[in-house]
């Protein structure tokens, strides 16, 4: 949820930036900007990054439960596998902004394609080129 109050932080910084770059200002500047930009856009990839490792580690969990249903020769841990299994494929493992938007992988590719749009129009307010 914080990933909606760090966007337009970021933007701010984005074209407080490119203002300054306008203006040539100092490189102190720049450096703790940079600095402060590169912790923002950690923070707004980490949970769709979590997320992901997550996913993954429960598919080879099934993977490997698929394998072990297949050498069980006792019935009733065959049906504890098979219902487990069942289970695990009904109910995945998601997560959800505001039940609303996939943490998942293509929320970072969706972020830094919303952040270079609005990165192109404070560039075209501030005729900067």
């Amino acid at each position: 949820m914080e990933l909606f109050t760090l966007l337009p932080k970021y933007l701010t910084l984005i074209g407080n930036v490119l203002y300054n770059l306008k203006e040539n200002d100092e490189a102190k500047y720049y450096a703790v900007q940079l600095s402060y930009s590169t912790f923002v856009t950690f923070q707004m990839c980490a949970p769709a990054v979590v997320v992901e490792a997550v996913n993954k580690q429960m598919e080879n969990l099934r993977f490997k439960l698929h394998m072990r249903l297949m050498e069980e020769k006792d019935v009733e841990k065959h049906l504890e596998l098979s219902s487990l299994l069942r289970f695990m494929e009904q109910k995945p493992l998601y997560s959800k902004a505001w039940r609303i938007i996939p943490e998942d992988i293509n929320l970072i590719v969706a972020l830094f394609s919303f952040i270079t749009t609005y990165v192109i129009v404070i560039i075209q307010f501030l005729q900067i080129y």
